[in-house]
């Protein structure tokens, strides 16, 4: 089995096109396991469809006595409104960044369990998921792959370092341009430069078929899209700009959170 270990909306956005062709090529032999006990992804429209294609979903861990009393606390905050909501901002931050419900015995009896032969998650996701994983990897013997979500272009001193590039077998760069701050040897051993799948003709073709969205040619309105951060960050809904635009009434305006949001879907959307 091919395991997939996906956290926030990106690594679905970013992985679904290996996933998708993993699955094409070795039929039921792919699984997908969530680890983001704050956001349920199995309500998300491209695990739907890739389960309809044979591919096994789990939320991971399945039963756990701590999981279900935190799904219960979060059951009953989640009845407050957003705006109150957003206030404890700050307690899901902590709780993303800094806990889990999973330790590295258990990854290695799912695992074993499920016969794998390789691992794949996102890069960005939180250092000590993605210690606890690479632990269990390689207490067994099996090859774990990091995956980008993003372009990774930006030249800052924690990307790509040494250290982060122990705790896999092999990287999967979107491009060339990505800065590395490795060994030559790690460069040319560890590190494939994969491109990014989510813009193939391929995977779009198979998104327009999957969401059969039809756009009304009659509509002089231009949609715009935007992704911003909470308050207090680098983009806000309230910045200058945003506000400017939505005076254009040719305009057609849509701000939501940035897909890497921690909050519960209820505060993404």
């Amino acid at each position: 089995m091919h395991i997939f270990f996906l956290d926030l909306f990106t690594d679905i956005d970013a992985i679904s096109p290996i996933i998708y062709k993993l699955n094409k090529k070795y039929n039921n032999k792919v699984i997908v396991c969530s680890t983001n006990y704050i956001q349920n992804n199995k309500n998300n429209d491209l695990i739907k469809q890739l389960e309809k294609e044979g591919v096994k979903y789990f939320n991971f861990p399945v039963e756990k006595t701590s999981l279900i009393l935190f799904k219960l606390f979060q059951k009953i905050l989640s009845l407050l409104p957003v705006k109150i909501l957003n206030k404890f901002r700050f307690l899901f931050k902590f709780f993303y960044y800094n806990f889990t419900f999973f330790n590295k015995e258990e990854i290695i009896k799912f695992l074993k369990k499920n016969n794998a032969k390789t691992v794949s998650i996102d890069s960005s996701n939180p250092n000590f998921k993605l210690k606890i994983i690479s632990e269990a990897c390689s207490d067994i013997k099996i090859n774990l792959v990091f995956i980008p979500c993003g372009a990774e272009i930006i030249n800052v001193k924690y990307f790509n370092t040494f250290n982060d590039h122990k705790l896999c077998s092999y990287y999967l760069s979107q491009n060339k341009l990505e800065k590395f701050k490795v060994t030559k040897k790690l460069m040319k051993n560890n590190i494939r430069f994969l491109g990014s799948p989510r813009y193939s003709n391929e995977w779009l073709s198979y998104l327009r078929k999957m969401y059969k969205k039809k756009f009304n040619k009659k509509n002089n309105q231009i949609n715009l899209g935007f992704f911003v951060t909470p308050v207090g960050q680098n983009f806000s809904r309230h910045n200058p700009a945003i506000r400017e635009l939505k005076r254009d009434k040719k305009l057609n305006i849509k701000v939501r959170n940035k897909p890497r949001d921690y909050m519960i879907e209820k505060c993404c959307a």
